[in-house]
């Protein structure tokens, strides 16, 4: 899931495309994402996500709405 994540955050924020692509149905992936992660997978994807956000405002020239 993590890998997954990883390839595919910036066209993808659904839990149900990642367990699609798994072969998971998506509560399943939150289940595990919580007992591997602590946090269920629409969290992970999200921090991921944001975490993405942060260094883009850190180290780009793009303005903040374009990142958002």
């Amino acid at each position: 899931f993590r890998a997954a994540v990883e390839r595919g955050f910036a066209t993808s924020h659904r839990v149900a495309d990642y367990a699609r692509t798994l072969g998971y149905s998506p509560r399943t992936l939150s289940h595990a994402s919580l007992a591997a992660a602590g946090v269920g997978a629409k969290e992970f994807i999200d921090r991921r996500v944001v975490l993405e956000a942060k260094r883009l405002l850190a180290h780009s020239e793009l303005p903040a709405a374009r990142i958002a």
